[in-house]
């Protein structure tokens, strides 16, 4: 808990993953995810073919490292193979709402597409129904 109310130099900044393409590790045990909360002294692996985009809301930046191998995030923001951008605080704002919905997001389009496919299915079942309606109505003439 203390940690949390300390210094404001670059080490002790956190910064949230905005995405991750690939295979990223942190501290050679655990996946990185977006939403993560990541420290300049932690250290990430990099597989090939993987990205990784972080945000900074201290620096106003949005880093792209995509350069395989392993470092700290502090070391591999350095290297001139990765990127980086600054941005406005509202864009940041922007990022970090689209961070922290990104589960309901997900589920709210497994929900249109399974409400999608539930209609379709009904729509189907009405058209029998008024198939078998019109044949019964044809057959009491």
């Amino acid at each position: 808990m203390f940690s949390i109310f300390m210094g404001t130099n670059s080490s002790a900044q956190n910064y949230i993953v905005y995405s991750v393409k690939g295979e990223i590790v942190m501290n050679k045990t655990k996946e990185v995810k977006p939403g993560m909360s990541l420290k300049a002294d932690d250290i990430i692996i990099i597989g090939q073919n993987s990205r990784i985009v972080i945000l900074s809301e201290k620096e106003k930046r949005l880093y792209t490292i995509k350069t395989p191998g392993q470092g700290s995030l502090k070391q591999l923001f350095e290297k001139k193979e990765n990127s980086f951008r600054k941005i406005t605080d509202t864009y940041i704002a922007f990022l970090k709402k689209k961070i922290s919905n990104a589960d309901k997001v997900a589920d709210k389009n497994y929900m249109q597409s399974a409400a999608s496919s539930y209609r379709e299915d009904d729509s189907t079942c009405v058209d029998i129904i008024i198939s078998n309606a019109e044949r019964d109505s044809t057959n009491n003439e």
